[in-house]
């Protein structure tokens, strides 16, 4: 039983980072077939809200499979069916975001924003609290103990604001400040959170021996 655990433990970088790939790269190349024509020239205000909402998306992309990539460099957990249910559930989220690009679906992208961010919020619990139960993972924890509370809480206020960002959208659409506005705050909350996110990180590997390469001088 011991040895099976360890078996497990052991492959699951290889099987998130293959199947996190997949999805990835499925939605990435579903956004490029998405993008129109119409909207690659000009200075109309729904190009902007167009290639705004096309930033995110791509981010959302970015972030799903950096996240995953960095856990599975840090932390060792046993898989079970919800660690193989949620990258799906990311691929769907995604797949809706893509699929409502055009400027007069704005709310509905919001909703499945929303919808991302919940599963995140899922994924990022799931994950600590199996790699809480390891004690090979005891040392990059105390390192990283505001990481996992920083990304729940983030995924937490992002999943009550994007429904609001929604609503405001259906009802005042057509006021091309509002849709800009909401576009260019979500992009924004993105970006600081991709920036924390990847300080977080760059601080553990400096602090963790065990994450770093370490060279010894040849007698």
């Amino acid at each position: 039983m011991v040895q099976l655990r360890q078996k497990v433990k052991d492959a699951s970088p290889s099987f998130y980072l293959t199947l996190i790939s997949i999805i990835a790269s499925l939605a990435f190349g579903y956004l490029l077939s998405k993008i129109k024509d119409e909207y690659l020239y000009g200075s109309d205000w729904r190009r902007f809200l167009y290639w705004l909402k096309v930033l995110l998306s791509f981010q959302a992309i970015i972030i799903t499979w950096h996240e995953y990539a960095m856990s599975t460099v840090a932390f060792k957990w046993v898989l079970n069916y919800v660690d193989s249910l949620v990258p799906f559930l990311f691929g769907i989220t995604l797949f809706g975001i893509i699929e409502n690009l055009a400027c007069e679906r704005t709310h509905v992208w919001f909703y499945f924003l929303s919808g991302f961010t919940l599963i995140a919020i899922v994924a990022y619990n799931n994950q600590f609290l199996k790699t809480e139960r390891e004690d090979e993972n005891g040392q990059i924890l105390s390192i990283m103990r505001l990481y996992h509370p920083m990304c729940i809480f983030s995924s937490i206020i992002c999943t009550m604001f994007f429904p609001v960002f929604g609503i405001m959208s259906f009802k005042f659409g057509q006021i091309e400040l509002v849709s800009l506005s909401l576009c260019a705050v979500t992009n924004l909350i993105f970006i600081v959170y991709t920036i924390r996110c990847d300080f977080c990180w760059k601080s553990a590997f400096k602090q963790n021996p065990y994450l770093q390469l370490e060279i010894e001088p040849q007698q």
